[in-house]
């Protein structure tokens, strides 16, 4: 069985900060670290210390050691599960952040919704408060949390809280734990935002985001890209106020990149020039990224993938707002209404009793392809999916350096594909045309 997520909100990942350390854990030990207690109703004794604590359910991706707590795995009373760090003093610092590495669906199955909050204690344990009720995604991410509110307190303790919601959800993981004081200037380039393809001698605006992770606010700074190491092009970023300690910024460059040759390019973004003085931190300064410009573009044909069966009690369950998703969009629908979506459903032979009349070994192959242990199992443009027109959205606004145009004729049991391919960029040895023959009704 596979468990379906309901999963929200998203945090960009960001790279180590160079200042002085308070409190430091890696959890690369052989059990839960000296000065970390828990508490737990759990009866596989709650967070546990190791790299191999995943279920069928609760994949945790690899990231050294860490501690886990998996509901997936044990189905048992997770309701507070409640791991805590040693006491630290804050004593004498102005400025002060916590900072780690999570794993976290924030999932719902059965009606039960899991949640993970960080509380923290200034009174060595003996009362807590909430600090951050901590959202999902489907990978690690690093979150860091500005506590500059609890310098000079002296016996300052942090604790992460795991509730299942009562039913039988997934898990959290943590990792790389720090409480530091920052540099006082650090804007750092988190993203480019770059489609693959890009048309030649067509202006494109360079984008993405930046973070502020020192203690002051940035009021002003220099934003800098270059394609291929080239000149760089500069911009005067003035007005603004990114707040200090994981303050967020979405940049957009004044100055358009406008390719004028054909192929593959590199593109650097950097800040300098932070409130008029150097950055303190050169580690996270830059960030690249390629994008390969084609002769032209032409707007792309997004396919979904469905593996499914009807003898899945959570695939009808999904297939209750997934198939009106798909007739929202006119998916599979040609002439005036068509809206560039297509479709494909593999019924499967499994679970028990495994007896799906539209069972076809054909699916099996795909099945392989992507590697599908559970279902339902939705893929959108050969890349996981949520149940979301967000997805859909998403997919549908890409471009593609290549037409495609098809046409078919059937005699008896055979269907004759004929296919015209005409590509706007050099694509690479080892390129494949698939082709999806579809059974609409029956």
């Amino acid at each position: 069985m596979k468990k379906i997520l309901l999963i929200s909100s998203f945090l960009f990942a960001v790279s180590s900060i160079k200042a002085q350390t308070i409190l430091t854990e890696n959890f690369e030990g052989t059990s839960i670290p000296s000065g970390w207690t828990q508490t737990t109703s759990a009866t596989d004794g709650g967070w546990k210390q190791g790299n191999n604590l995943s279920s069928s359910s609760f994949p945790i991706p690899a990231h050294t050691k860490m501690i886990a707590t998996n509901d997936d795995g044990c189905n048992c009373d997770k309701s507070n599960d409640f791991i805590k760090s040693p006491s630290m003093s804050l004593v004498g610092v102005t400025a002060a952040a916590l900072k780690f590495d999570v794993f976290f669906f924030f999932g719902t199955y059965q009606n039960a919704t899991e949640s993970l909050i960080v509380e923290v204690s200034t009174n060595g344990g003996t009362t807590w408060t909430v600090l951050q009720t901590l959202t999902g995604v489907i990978n690690w991410r690093t979150e860091i949390i500005d506590i500059t509110s609890l310098a000079g307190n002296a016996d300052v303790m942090i604790g992460f809280r795991y509730n299942d919601g009562a039913g039988w959800t997934f898990g959290a993981a943590i990792d790389d734990f720090s409480v530091y004081v920052p540099v006082a200037l650090d804007l750092a380039v988190n993203s480019i935002t770059l489609p693959t393809f890009i048309s030649n001698n067509q202006p494109f605006t360079i984008s993405g985001s930046l973070s502020n992770f020192g203690s002051q606010a940035v009021t002003s700074f220099t934003l800098n890209y270059s394609i291929d190491n080239g000149t760089p092009v500069t911009q005067n970023v003035t007005g603004v106020n990114i707040a200090s300690i994981n303050g967020q910024y979405n940049y957009s460059h004044s100055m358009p990149y406008t390719p004028t040759t054909v192929g593959t390019k590199t593109v650097k973004v950097w800040a300098t020039d932070i409130n008029g003085n150097a950055d303190m931190n050169t580690s996270n300064d830059e960030k690249t990224g390629t994008v390969a410009v084609a002769s032209q573009v032409v707007n792309r044909v997004t396919c979904i993938e469905e593996f499914t069966s009807s003898t899945c009690a959570p695939c009808a369950s999904l297939n209750v707002t997934f198939d009106p998703l798909l007739s929202t969009n006119n998916t599979n629908v040609s002439g005036p209404t068509f809206s560039n979506v297509t479709a494909i459903k593999y019924q499967m032979n499994w679970p028990s009793p495994g007896n799906d009349p539209s069972y076809n070994p054909d699916g099996v192959t795909r099945q392989n392809y992507y590697g599908v242990t559970g279902i339902p199992d939705l893929y959108i443009d050969g890349n996981e999916m949520a149940n979301s027109q967000a997805d859909i959205d998403n997919a549908k606004a890409k471009s593609t350096p290549m037409s495609v145009t098809s046409s078919a004729t059937i005699s008896g049991n055979t269907v004759n594909v004929s296919v015209t391919v005409t590509p706007y960029f050099s694509n690479a040895s080892g390129t494949k045309l698939y082709i999806g023959v579809m059974e609409k009704e029956y």
